[in-house]
């Protein structure tokens, strides 16, 4: 319920870690993710059970940070570099996503795996640029502005949440576990032929993912009954 929502979000805000430097009195020192998972059940004129499922990311992004000019040391300058590390990650994803290029590094980061299918997926994506007006600041607020432009042309191909019965939804499970069972199989057979490990830990990762899937919407159904 809302209640519970804004409650865990007031949580997170208070747990966010932040530190005076010579740019910004609150500087964040990491990226915040909220996400929120909601599955229904309706039933229909034959009694049958149908399911659907929607995700919200609520995405706060540190911002890049210069060493030099916000005198960050020791541990806030660790920071800093993870976090800089991190956007330059998607800022890769971005540039690949908006020039073509035929492979996209969705696991250069827990950041951009998180984001991938907000980043030229299936789902609606919003951006909020925060720039400041200080003459001050315009180095930042051009990076900030040309990084928001960039996303902005990523073209994502939105799905409509359709509704599907629990016997469509392990149907389609099971059978794409089968078919990337059957692909990794057909790889390890075939001397001399080189599968990019990149590729192979994708693969191994969906198949998990789809496990822990399957399992959490058994659990759900067992709890209904």
């Amino acid at each position: 319920d809302q209640e519970s929502i804004l409650s865990v979000l007031d949580r997170i805000s208070e747990q966010r870690h932040t530190a005076e430097t010579k740019l910004n009195k609150w500087s964040s020192r990491s990226h915040c993710i909220f996400t929120i998972t909601i599955h229904t059940k309706e039933s229909t004129n034959l009694g049958e059970d149908v399911h659907k499922k929607c995700k919200l990311h609520l995405v706060d992004l540190a911002g890049s940070e210069c060493i030099g000019r916000s005198g960050a040391e020791r541990e806030h300058a660790r920071e800093a570099g993870q976090i800089n590390r991190s956007l330059l990650a998607l800022g890769r994803v971005i540039t690949n996503l908006t020039t073509g290029a035929s492979h996209i590094p969705y696991r250069g980061s827990k950041l951009t795996r998180i984001l991938q299918d907000s980043l030229g997926g299936h789902t609606k994506t919003c951006i909020i640029a925060n720039i400041s007006p200080s003459q001050l600041d315009q180095e930042e607020t051009i990076r900030t502005l040309s990084y928001a432009f960039s996303a902005k042309r990523i073209e994502n191909q939105p799905d409509i949440n359709v509704r599907r019965t629990k016997r469509e939804v392990f149907k389609e499970y099971a059978k794409e576990m089968e078919r990337l069972k059957e692909m990794l199989q057909a790889t390890r057979n075939k001397l001399g032929v080189y599968l990019p490990q990149e590729r192979y830990d994708d693969m191994e990762a969906l198949l998990k993912s789809q496990k822990e899937d399957i399992q959490e919407l058994e659990a759900r159904i067992q709890h209904i009954k």
